[in-house]
């Protein structure tokens, strides 16, 4: 993208050595068993997760940059989505945490669905944001967020950043720490980040007296797509790599094949770590009806009810002629439920004598 060509072009002219990877999913390596929400779904129930991989792409990215003459190793910046990579790697000496700094709770509440490059099973019940940032102090973190961010609420954010420079500041390091809000920005990392990001960096990693934003001035961009651009052009390589998929598909393999027998109460519990809410009591689900119609072989009722996060979940309940039955399938389709009701699969279990509930 030209923001990036931008970003680094101008990183380049300041002095720095700047390398840029396509993440998982992204650029060269976007491909369909590498797109996060099948990498990701597919990770979670081996205990991993697409945001850990990714994490420790970067990292294998530092230690590649640590293996040249020309790069200086006590002054190693991250920029980006990169909160995990600056919290794991003692070697990175400054970040600027981009469009990525909010409250797991209030974004869970308030923002709805995401992308699986978000999702952090156990970390979410134990830990908040803030706790995570606070273990890059004493080094200098740079939090960057859009007013008009879409997916990270910015009233979240600011607990976040709030609650973030306390730590730095109780440690004795407070002006380590900054938090910058963008009015009517959105999600993005465009200029007036880039600008900031220069700033930071040329005080933290270049000595320079002020940590205030850099103009970027003109920057010469390439065309997305050019050539000169790609790794590999001729797709001779990246598309015979293993996929993040495949990868997962053998380790899950492994790992059953490693099973004794009769191990079912631990994969319950795997499951139930992973997806289970933590209340001990199941959360109000406000239940709504909105009337029943005759179906062929039983009868068809409208319904919703209130999911965790807030969010109203409709539903279809098909039901065969007579008292409810005992037996009921829980149908979900990506593509809404009136693809489950298209897909000719409701009848047959009708007349089987089972309930569908077609979300």
């Amino acid at each position: 993208a030209t923001n990036v060509q931008a970003r680094c072009i101008r990183l380049a002219k300041m002095g720095f050595i700047v390398l840029s990877y396509d993440a998982i999913g992204q650029g060269e390596r976007m491909r369909f068993e590498n797109i996060h929400h099948d990498a990701g779904y597919a990770l979670l129930p081996l205990g991993q997760t697409i945001a850990g991989w990714m994490a420790w792409d970067s990292m294998r990215a530092i230690d590649y940059l640590l293996t040249r003459d020309d790069v200086d190793a006590s002054r190693i910046g991250v920029t980006g989505n990169t909160l995990f990579t600056a919290a794991l790697d003692s070697r990175v000496r400054a970040a600027v945490v981009v469009g990525y700094t909010f409250e797991f709770n209030n974004w869970l509440k308030y923002a709805g669905s995401h992308c699986t490059c978000t999702h952090l099973p156990g970390v979410f019940r134990n830990m908040e944001w803030f706790e995570i940032a606070s273990l890059i102090a004493p080094r200098p973190l740079l939090m960057l967020q859009g007013a008009s961010d879409n997916i990270f609420p910015i009233s979240g954010a600011r607990r976040a950043a709030s609650n973030t420079m306390a730590i730095y500041a109780m440690t004795g390091h407070g002006a380590q720490a900054r938090f910058d809000e963008l009015a009517g920005l959105p999600h993005a990392y465009t200029r007036p980040y880039r600008e900031r990001m220069y700033g930071w960096m040329a005080h933290h990693l270049l000595g320079a007296t002020s940590a205030e934003p850099i103009a970027e001035g003109e920057m010469k961009t390439l065309p997305e797509g050019d050539a000169s651009l790609l790794c590999d052009p001729d797709g001779s390589f990246i598309p015979a790599a293993p996929s993040v998929l495949g990868m997962t598909q053998r380790e899950a393999s492994a790992m059953v094949a490693r099973l004794p027998a009769g191990n079912r109460q631990s994969l319950e519990s795997w499951v139930h770590d992973l997806a289970a809410p933590p209340e001990a009591q199941p959360h109000y689900l406000a239940p709504q009806t909105f009337g029943k119609s005759s179906a062929a072989g039983g009868v068809m009722e409208k319904l919703s009810f209130l999911s965790e996060d807030g969010q109203y979940i409709p539903g279809l309940l098909w039901l065969p002629e007579g008292a409810p039955p005992a037996k009921t399938i829980v149908l979900v389709s990506d593509k809404g439920k009136g693809a489950v009701a298209e897909s000719g699969l409701v009848q047959p279990w009708l007349v089987s004598g089972f309930s569908v509930l077609a979300v």
